[in-house]
């Protein structure tokens, strides 16, 4: 077994004393062994451990061994030769002392007792057990003096003034640096190695790329420039392959202005940008949201011989989703196969992407089968991003299938991927499932982020479980997770449906003391939740104050303010932000007109406006048209998706229509078989209130007409022919 003594020195920032300690390494077994054999206080170092070779590099500064300065004062300890590796001594050994020239009893062991300095060793360690590339037999045993196995140096050799630069340039092999920091993932200790290079002027010019990736993945741009320029004094030969991590490294930390620069300059240094240049810059320019120069820069790569590979699409296609061009995306999508590219899994995913901005989620899937049957692998991100798009889609039954199908063939289920299920079923009121989905990440040990807690809170707003939606915004706060405005405005809603007004407005003001931002959403919610409690003075308040702050009032902010009105009794109100929507051109929808004429109704005034707003609604809504176009085929009127004062002007237009075609002993009306559909019948559930309603509007007729449920329909009305008949008799003006 080959036994190694080294000293593994601590590094201390800032000027500040470290401990560097001994260590036995033994290298003839399979995984290294380290023991700690003694520890003295020194300044600080670095050690870098490449397999069976140990570098070790102290700065020109003073270097102590337990009190005895290096070369100075009376107590020397300066060793007196360099030894071979098969002669290291051990704390055990009488030679310690030989070859310290230190007391036997001034050689102690000792603890590191710093948190931070053990796992520093552990790096340390790390670093060495990854390391591929073996230097030839060369280790070092003090900061000082490197010792070459086999050969005894000069005596003078480790005095001269220029040895420890020339050690360095020898010995430092920054390829392998950033060979053992990939396998690492840990890019700062080879970083320092590099520093030290710099610092002392021996990194080769040949090894300035190795050295800006070993910072661009340490994220130090400015240090990135630092080598650029220093290879460029030492008069290196500077390509693209430089360039391109240096503007990578300043996107990264957005230093846009700087990375459009360097651009610049490398092109006025001759040098010709690449694909990766191009690509880098296009990104960038995506980054900082100005889409017309990125497009610009994308045409002109062609212009100068450039072709686009598939990362510069996938980039394209990604930022064009994100900023809602999903199309534009989808279009780069297509063509791509017609530049002679195919497609492989991050196109794919791009375009599945843009499905999912685009809420086009029969396509996602579409593409999503494609890849399967191209054999081209699906992985976490696809399943994650068809899952969102049946989400965004509300096929939540889709999404649940594909979430079990990640599981049948061993793809990882991660945050993402329990978040977006959680979200579909949430979209799809499916709050059952989603708090399952939930617990089951719990029992797994997958973490549960504020967009997990989110997406469970909205399927509780959604199925009004405002108790279950409150105490996951209260465990939040136990957990340490931020709760975001998305957080408070899901949680206002689930109040508002769970008729907590005062809870819901509690929140909205808590919200607005922690200084987060409220949008028509939080707004929104917020009046509904006043409007389910008849406050619907302060519901108005809220609605006028998103005027003042300058928030867009859409149909859903104008629908909750004319719900609080007509439920507070406010019929004029109600009616006066019906009519300023089309005012300020906010497009009214069925709830709208639902709403303005619950409120006209529920207290018997505009007959007239009512029957003028029925007649726009059969114009402009579909469900409508085909209600009355069935009936004029058939006779039969189906009142299904009418409320109760919607049914009521439904009846009397129905009656208007008979008397437009003539008396009852007309050819027409003596077929007259009129059949109103009013629920609670063979495919019905809930009350019969509709009915009830219906037969009383035509009981209080004059002439009445009665009406009687079929025998094999419970839930449709028949008018008695003779009564109809009289009633037409009598009255031969159309009915108001």
């Amino acid at each position: 077994m080959l036994i190694l003594n080294c000293r593994l020195y601590n590094f201390a920032r800032e000027g500040k004393t470290a401990t560097m300690c001994a260590w036995t390494i033994h290298l003839g077994t399979q995984r290294p062994q380290l023991t700690r054999v003694h520890g003295w206080g020194g300044n600080y170092g670095r050690q870098l451990n490449i397999k069976r070779t140990l570098y070790c590099y102290q700065p020109l500064s003073t270097c102590y061994f337990r009190g005895y300065e290096t070369g100075t004062g009376p107590h020397t300890a300066r060793p007196r030769q360099n030894i071979s590796v098969d002669s290291t001594p051990t704390t055990s050994d009488h030679r310690a002392t030989k070859y310290y020239n230190v007391p036997q009893k001034d050689i102690v062991c000792s603890e590191l007792r710093n948190h931070k300095r053990e796992k520093y060793s552990e790096k340390a360690l790390t670093l060495a057990k990854h390391t591929r590339t073996v230097r030839a037999n060369t280790t070092t045993v003090d900061g000082n003096n490197p010792v070459h196995i086999g050969r005894k140096p000069h005596r003078d050799e480790n005095r001269k003034s220029g040895n420890r630069k020339a050690y360095l340039k020898s010995t430092v092999s920054v390829k392998e640096l950033l060979q053992t920091a990939k396998h690492t993932k840990d890019y700062s200790e080879a970083g320092c190695v590099v520093d030290m290079l710099l610092d002392s002027g021996t990194l080769q010019t040949k090894d300035g790329l190795n050295a800006i990736n070993i910072y661009k993945q340490s994220r130090q741009p400015q240090k990135c420039l630092r080598t650029l320029e220093y290879v460029r004094d030492k008069g290196g030969r500077l390509t693209a392959f430089h360039y391109n991590p240096c503007i990578h490294a300043l996107s990264a930390s957005r230093n846009y202005a700087k990375a459009h620069l360097l651009f610049e300059a490398m092109q006025r240094h001759g040098i010709a940008p690449d694909v990766v240049t191009y690509t880098t810059v296009v990104q960038m320019f995506l980054k900082e949201k100005n889409m017309a120069k990125a497009m610009d820069l994308f045409q002109d790569m062609s212009v100068a011989g450039v072709e686009p590979n598939l990362w510069t699409y996938s980039v394209l296609m990604s930022e064009l989703s994100k900023s809602g061009q999903w199309e534009a995306a989808m279009r780069l999508y297509e063509n791509l196969e017609s530049k002679g590219l195919e497609h492989n899994t991050v196109t794919y995913n791009s375009a599945l992407k843009a499905c999912a901005e685009g809420l086009q989620w029969g396509r996602a899937i579409s593409i999503f089968n494609q890849m399967g049957m191209k054999g081209i692998e699906r992985n976490t991100i696809t399943y994650n991003t068809t899952i969102s798009a049946c989400a965004k889609g509300g096929q939540w039954a889709k999404a649940t299938e594909l979430f079990e199908e990640m599981e049948r063939k061993g793809i990882e289920r991660n945050t993402i991927t329990y978040s977006s299920t959680i979200s579909a079923c949430a979209n799809g009121g499916q709050w059952a499932k989603a708090v399952e989905l939930f617990d089951e990440m719990k029992r797994k040990g997958i973490e549960r982020n504020t967009i997990t807690y989110s997406s469970t809170i909205s399927a509780c707003a959604n199925d009004g479980e405002w108790a279950k939606a409150a105490e996951l915004f209260d465990e939040m706060k136990k957990q340490g997770l931020e709760r975001d405005a998305i957080t408070y405005s899901s949680t206002i809603s689930a109040c508002a449906n769970g008729g907590q007004w005062v809870k819901a407005v509690e929140l909205f003001d808590e919200m607005k003391k922690k200084g987060l931002e409220q949008d028509n959403i939080t707004y929104s919610s917020t009046i509904s939740a006043c409007g389910m409690d008849r406050q619907w003075r302060r519901a108005l308040d809220l609605f006028n104050e998103m005027k003042i702050k300058g928030i867009d009032r859409d149909v859903i902010t104008y629908n909750a303010a004319i719900t609080a009105c007509e439920r507070g009794g406010q019929w004029q109100k109600a009616v006066a932000l019906f009519d300023e929507m089309a005012d300020v051109k906010v497009e009214r929808n069925e709830v709208s007109y639902n709403t303005v004429v619950q409120a006209l109704g529920a207290h018997g005034r505009g007959y007239a406006r009512v029957d003028s707003l029925y007649e726009e609604m059969i114009l402009k809504f579909a469900a409508f048209k085909k209600d009355w176009s069935v009936f004029n085929r058939t006779n039969k009127l189906d009142l299904h998706g009418h409320s109760v004062y919607l049914a009521q002007v439904a009846i009397r237009r129905l009656l208007r229509k008979l008397q437009k075609k003539g008396d009852s002993r007309s050819a027409h009306n003596a077929k007259l078989k009129i059949v109103i559909v009013v629920g609670k019948g063979n495919n019905s559930v809930g009350d019969t209130v509709l009915r009830k309603a219906v037969q009383a509007q035509l009981h209080t007729l004059t002439p009445p007409i009665v009406s009687h449920t079929l025998s094999d329909n419970t839930g449709c009305l028949g008018l008695v022919q003779t009564d109809l008949d009289n009633w037409l008799a009598q009255n031969a003006k159309v009915i108001r």
